[in-house]
């Protein structure tokens, strides 16, 4: 994983393995994951054109992984992490 190179995939700098747990180093993603968001600002979840926007990013970030032979099994909002966060106001 330190050799993929995407806007929307996090870059994992190194891991290792302490007695059976894989520890993976990536960088701080302040925003948190789309699941800690919803939970603190969207208890109803999220609007339809946010969705839009969340699932539109993570396709291009899984078709990325499909090109580099990589298949990602474990997607989820809480695996969505978010470098930054706005309130996202919807009118």
């Amino acid at each position: 994983m330190s050799l993929i190179n995407h806007p929307n995939v996090v870059k994992a700098f190194c891991s290792f393995v302490v007695e059976q747990f894989l520890w993976v180093v990536m960088p701080f993603m302040a925003g948190g994951s789309c699941l800690h968001i919803m939970k603190a600002a969207y208890p109803d979840g999220f609007e339809e054109p946010i969705i839009a926007s969340f699932l539109k990013e993570t396709l291009k970030a899984l078709e990325y992984l499909h090109h580099q032979g990589y298949i990602h099994r474990d997607v989820k909002v809480s695996s969505l992490l978010l470098l930054f966060v706005e309130r996202i106001c919807i009118s």
